[in-house]
């Protein structure tokens, strides 16, 4: 199973999934010609896209994309707020090609899922989480870990007007931390940092402090602004 941050962040959110016979993707939050650029194949040689929640930068191309006859995966909730026709696909314990998907709620202020993600080819699984201000369950036995780390309380600067939204709908760095110590990571081999934040957050300390803690390969996803760094 490979797992490629394409883009992540604020300013818009794609990722890719595959495995030696599906591939997929994850988030649409760009311009649908971005999306174009920035994808390895045709976005028409993907099985579906998956979208965690209904703000755009999760799921600007959604609409284009269905348009264009690729399924998406997502909750009713974010398929009304974002206009999908009728036909959309609730994402749920599901079958997509040798990926078994299942969901989970995570704690944002829209509904907003959380994807655990099991290749049933290669036995492999990837945690995907992001805009939730902590896991509210534990998933051991992940190969993959892909994860919100957007900001640390020690970059919030004094009378920060976003710290109350922040507390409660994003993940701080100790937060991250903490669920990984909680977690059993024998079978991960490598933790994805997933949305971090342009001015409250530190791609090289998280990094850094997270590989030093677990012992494990960390990096920390590029932004659109920077679309080369750490690519893997």
């Amino acid at each position: 199973m490979k797992f490629t941050p394409l883009a992540s962040g604020s300013t818009g959110n794609l990722y890719t999934l595959e495995d030696d016979q599906t591939r997929i993707i994850i988030e649409c939050g760009l311009p649908y010609k971005m999306v174009q650029r920035l994808l390895p194949h045709p976005p028409s040689h993907y099985a579906a896209c998956l979208i965690t929640h209904s703000h755009a930068d999760h799921s600007m191309s959604a609409t284009e994309m269905q348009r264009r006859g690729i399924p998406i995966h997502c909750s009713k909730a974010t398929a009304e707020a974002v206009g999908l026709r009728a036909g959309w696909i609730e994402a749920g314990s599901e079958r997509i090609g040798t990926l078994q998907v299942k969901v989970y709620e995570a704690r944002h202020d829209v509904p907003t899922l959380i994807f655990l993600i099991r290749s049933t080819l290669d036995g492999e699984t990837l945690l995907f989480a992001t805009d939730t201000s902590y896991l509210p369950y534990k998933y051991n036995g992940v190969t993959i870990w892909a994860c919100e780390c957007n900001y640390s309380k020690a970059l919030l600067q004094e009378g920060d007007a976003l710290a109350d939204r922040l507390y409660a709908t994003h993940m701080e760095q100790q937060t991250f931390l903490d669920a990984l110590s909680a977690t059993d990571l024998s079978q991960c081999r490598e933790i994805h940092l997933l949305h971090i934040s342009k001015d409250r957050g530190d791609p090289s300390a998280f990094e850094r402090d997270a590989e030093a803690q677990t012992g494990i390969p960390c990096y920390a996803a590029p932004t659109t602004t920077n679309p080369n760094h750490h690519v893997h």
